[in-house]
């Protein structure tokens, strides 16, 4: 098993972000349908957006890049040739899996999707039965999800469930936008990413030239780290209302910790006020909750995470794998189900020993695991190269 030894002190002064594979792999099946030639600028070489190219690539989807820039032409399932099965290895991303498989249904080709990690057990029920009731074969045993189309259209809308997760409903609104209307039904949580699937869906009518803006999920994690420390600037980074963890902007300009925001990108700086609680609802922003966890413990009070009872589907168990982290750093946490709210009693202090920290392959413990052992006396940490899921060179980037 691999591990990365982390040493105690400061990151970057200035880092260049990644950028959103929650917009990117919406462009991808949107340019995967298109009759026309896509322009998508700034592809962020992920793991979860490299999976997804790479299966287009794979069923016909036309791909050429030049430079920042990669051109597709697709017309799925037109395009798709050659004998089946198609095998597909799609890796362990939720959104990925997800939104293929809705695309994938439009044809009457059979696929065979191997999943990775835990995505097999990750919700899947709710696609699954919406699929079936439009008339597709598929079947998820072990790691093996099989799919065969074409699914039907009978009535003029289709409603999914996105009460445990809205890549469903965004699954379905990008590969039959143009055939039927879809209608998410107990839309409680991650509003945001439904909001940016309807907005690419209609800017997609419109042109064909997209721009991948810069991740904040990836961004929260230097940038909290920056909150405790010192100054940083993160070029080219502005807020988004689509990016549901751009929340993280509006948290930390209240603990007076956004020191610029101009067209250039945002300066981060240390709060001075580090004595204050923090009560904040993150139903719509559970990627962010590592991050928040990693700040919070270090600010002296009583802080409260409301609605991250979804935490436990995520690549991991994120609630329990935060509480046991923070754990590990003497902060205390609690979690009241009642109230599905997770409390932690931040302060001060740091441990004057290294650790050896060990989490589950999960990008986001890793990342938030080397942050405390960068702000606390160091050690090392377990599973480094799950961050190419989402943060490519997160060390080498952060200065971590």
């Amino acid at each position: 098993m691999k591990t990365y030894t982390i040493s105690s002190g400061l990151i970057k002064s200035e880092i260049i972000l990644p950028r959103s594979k929650s917009y990117a792999n919406r462009v991808l099946i949107l340019a995967a349908l298109s009759q026309h030639e896509t322009i998508i600028e700034h592809l962020p070489e992920v793991d979860d957006v490299n999976y997804l190219l790479n299966a287009l690539v794979k069923i016909g989807i036309l791909n050429k890049k030049k430079e920042n820039k990669h051109y597709l032409f697709g017309a799925f399932p037109i395009c798709v040739t050659g004998p089946t099965p198609i095998v597909l290895d799609i890796g362990e991303g939720g959104t990925t899996a997800r939104f293929l498989t809705a695309l994938l249904s439009l044809d009457h080709h059979e696929y065979h999707l191997i999943l990775s990690g835990k995505l097999s057990e990750r919700p899947w029920d709710e696609l699954i039965l919406s699929l079936e009731q439009l008339g597709a074969e598929i079947s998820l045993k072990n790691n093996l999800l099989k799919i065969k189309g074409p699914v039907r259209f009978t009535d003029k809308s289709i409603k999914v469930s996105a009460k445990r997760s809205t890549q469903f409903a965004s699954a379905f609104k990008l590969a039959f936008s143009q055939y039927v209307d879809v209608i998410p039904e107990n839309l409680t949580a991650s509003l945001s990413y439904w909001k940016l699937t309807e907005l690419l869906v209609e800017k997609f009518k419109t042109t064909h030239h997209f721009t991948i803006p810069i991740d904040w999920s990836g961004a929260s994690y230097p940038m909290c780290f920056a909150a405790l420390t010192e100054e940083v600037f993160f070029p080219g980074l502005h807020y988004d209302a689509y990016q549901a963890d751009a929340k993280l902007f509006d948290v930390l300009n209240r603990l007076d910790a956004i020191k610029s925001s101009t067209e250039e990108g945002i300066t981060v700086r240390p709060i001075l006020n580090r004595s204050q609680s923090v009560k904040l609802d993150v139903s719509d922003c559970l990627d962010l909750v590592p991050a928040l966890c990693f700040l919070l413990s270090h600010i002296e009070g009583t802080h409260e995470l409301c609605g991250v009872e979804n935490l436990i589907h995520k690549e991991s168990d994120r609630l329990k794998e935060m509480m046991n982290l923070m754990n590990s750093f003497s902060r205390v946490s609690r979690y009241d189900s009642s109230r599905d709210t997770l409390t932690i009693l931040g302060h001060h202090k740091k441990i004057s020993h290294s650790l050896d920290i060990q989490t589950a392959p999960d990008h986001r413990m890793v990342m938030t695991g080397s942050l405390f052992l960068k702000y606390h006396s160091g050690g090392s940490v377990e599973h480094p190269e799950a961050v190419d899921k989402s943060f490519l060179s997160f060390f080498k980037v952060c200065g971590i």
